[in-house]
């Protein structure tokens, strides 16, 4: 029988952070993708791409904090960009009225 592969699971891990192919892991691990399939399923019970999955989520989730640490140190680009997308703020606004009530009261607020 022939000697079973071994895959390096900490630079294949490394490389999935990053968003790296089944291709381009192969390539750099020398050893086949189908390969690579094999030892995740055997290991893990899941698919490259669930796998990839898992160690990607690292990833965003790092650079989510970073974005937020940015948008509370004074950066308004990402202070925008964070309030757009990860609450429900929009740059229209469904209900005009809303608006208008709301600079209506600013400007009585300036009067006092």
């Amino acid at each position: 029988m022939a000697n079973k592969k071994e895959l390096d699971w900490s630079k294949l891990e490394g490389m999935l952070i990053f968003d790296a192919s089944k291709v381009a892991c192969s390539m750099i691990l020398g050893i086949s993708a189908d390969t690579i399939e094999r030892r995740i399923k055997e290991e893990h019970n899941m698919s490259f791409t669930e796998y990839k999955k898992t160690h990607l989520e690292t990833t965003v989730l790092r650079l989510k904090q970073r974005m937020i640490k940015k948008a509370l140190d004074g950066d308004n680009v990402c202070l925008i960009f964070a309030l757009k997308n990860l609450s429900d703020w929009k740059d229209v606004r469904e209900n005009t009225q809303d608006i208008k009530d709301i600079v209506v009261k600013i400007k009585e607020y300036g009067k006092e």
